[in-house]
């Protein structure tokens, strides 16, 4: 629609959509599908605020990355429990994450995504929230819970690392998450630093499982000329992350 029609329909949109009525509209028409997009953005900011109440600036995000978002914390209602229980809180838009994409901080356990983020796809969008709330569960959880059981677990998830890390993390796996977040650029992420090795993994593990398993078939593809300490470090850490994700995605 051009600039001049959509300000002569303003005040048509707006009374159909206060009045949350699309029934006399054609589906087809300009009209309709404004409306339709400003209701269905009211409808999954709801929706993300019903479950998860500690959310602010949602309206800046657009409905089809809150729809997948959404659609995500539907199917994981144990790990909705376990970021509420924790009082993470997320702020989209954040000044705090300026130039970083996205950001974690312990002290107010919040999860920051900077300005811009919002727009990008929703499959990017989704990958970079739930790396930051990598930090704030994955992460967290393994770092801090029994000390006679899971300091196991942290050695053997860092002792991996240090393996995998050599080389700028050239065994690592690394998605595309936008401009300068290339997938080159993810492996040398996560190889400069344990905590970004936490949360990337854990990232990859609940969004993209496919992506992961097809990297370590091809990790212990017979006959390949991986190094073995390699294989070993891959097995090592999916064994911790396995273990974790069950216990924060599949369990109340």
């Amino acid at each position: 629609m051009s600039v001049e029609l959509i300000a002569k329909e303003i005040p048509e949109i707006a009374k159909l959509y206060f009045a949350s009525d699309l029934s006399k509209l054609k589906p087809d028409s300009p009209r309709n599908r404004i409306v339709r997009r400003l209701l269905e953005k009211d409808e999954q900011v709801g929706k993300l605020k019903s479950k998860f109440g500690k959310t602010s600036d949602a309206e800046k995000v657009p409905a089809r990355n809150l729809r997948g978002f959404n659609e995500f914390l539907d199917a994981n209602p144990a790990f909705v429990n376990h970021l509420a229980k924790a009082g993470i809180t997320i702020r989209f838009g954040s000044g705090h994450a300026s130039g970083l994409g996205g950001l974690y901080t312990h002290a107010d356990r919040t999860v920051h995504l900077e300005r811009g983020v919002e727009r990008t796809s929703p499959g990017i969008f989704l990958r970079l929230l739930l790396h930051e709330m990598g930090h704030a569960s994955f992460e967290q959880m393994l770092m801090t819970t029994n000390p006679s059981t899971l300091n196991q677990d942290e050695q053997a998830f860092r002792d991996a690392w240090t393996v995998l890390r050599r080389n700028d993390g050239q065994y690592l796996l690394g998605l595309d998450l936008g401009e300068g977040r290339e997938p080159a650029e993810r492996k040398k992420y996560q190889a400069g630093n344990f905590s970004e090795f936490c949360a990337e993994n854990f990232m990859h593990r609940v969004t993209a499982p496919d992506l992961l398993n097809k990297h370590l078939t091809e990790i212990n593809k017979p006959g390949s000329h991986i190094p073995q300490d390699i294989r070993d470090a891959w097995r090592d850490a999916i064994v911790v992350l396995d273990k974790y994700e069950r216990l924060l995605l599949r369990h109340s």
